[in-house]
């Protein structure tokens, strides 16, 4: 239960930004990461540029304007209903308060 409150709530901090452009590299991921507090959950683009962002909602239209002026044709904005993690700052907190009870 623990797993899906933290999953839906992550979702809800961010949307989801789509794209391909062969002019993406790792100077412009670090500084969209550094603007816009953009997450790449899955890494850099791919071979054939595909790329995944996660991005806070105030930050979108701005991400997506960037990402075009930089050369991509599109950018497909989602929401987001879980984003399921490793780790579960919940379920620490949880395990934490447990371990130093009585």
């Amino acid at each position: 239960m623990l797993d899906r409150i933290a999953a839906q709530k992550k979702a809800g901090a961010f949307r989801e930004l789509r794209t391909r452009f062969a002019g993406c590299d790792e100077a412009l991921l670090a500084d969209v990461r550094r603007r816009f507090a953009v997450e790449a959950p899955f890494g850099g683009p791919t071979s054939s540029g595909m790329l995944t962002l996660h991005c806070p909602p105030k930050h979108v239209h701005a991400l997506a304007s960037l990402l075009r002026e930089k050369g991509a044709e599109n950018v497909q904005v989602m929401a987001l209903e879980y984003v399921f993690s490793r780790t579960n700052p919940l379920y620490a907190r949880l395990e934490a308060g447990l371990a130093a009870a009585p």
